[in-house]
């Protein structure tokens, strides 16, 4: 779990080579993992902009965990950077329904990127995906 919650830590710091290491090795040391090393997994591959690659981990975590908005937002930020738009409308529609009334101003306090313009490309992909301002 230490490992897990360093591995986020580093990905908002923008370590991104570091934080999938950690996050590999916390999936390994547990095969049970909890549900949101997915997320985890999939927000540090969408960061290295290893977009094919967070899919997978992704989709498993927005099926497992669908009152989680925020493997949906992660998803349909992916998904955006894909071209795979109505998918991407899709996750947004998911993450509202778990989340009613949820805006995009909000989203930074979930996703804390150090890097300023990381930050900026998820707003970006969020709102192109048809997250409500």
């Amino acid at each position: 779990n230490f490992r897990a919650w360093r591995a986020l830590g580093q990905c908002f710091a923008g370590d991104y080579d570091d934080a999938l290491t950690e996050i590999a090795m916390a999936m390994r040391l547990n095969p049970n993992f909890p549900r949101y090393y997915l997320n985890l997994r999939g927000r540090i591959l969408y960061s290295m902009e290893r977009y094919e690659e967070a899919v997978e981990p992704l989709e498993r975590g927005a099926t497992s965990m669908p009152k989680n908005p925020s493997v949906h937002l992660v998803l349909a930020a992916t998904l955006v950077e894909l071209n795979r738009m109505k998918e991407a409308r899709a996750a947004i529609e998911k993450a509202l329904a778990a989340s009613p009334g949820y805006k995009l101003d909000e989203v930074h306090f979930s996703a804390p990127y150090a890097d300023h313009r990381m930050l900026e490309r998820y707003l970006c992909n969020l709102r192109e995906a048809g997250m409500p301002e």
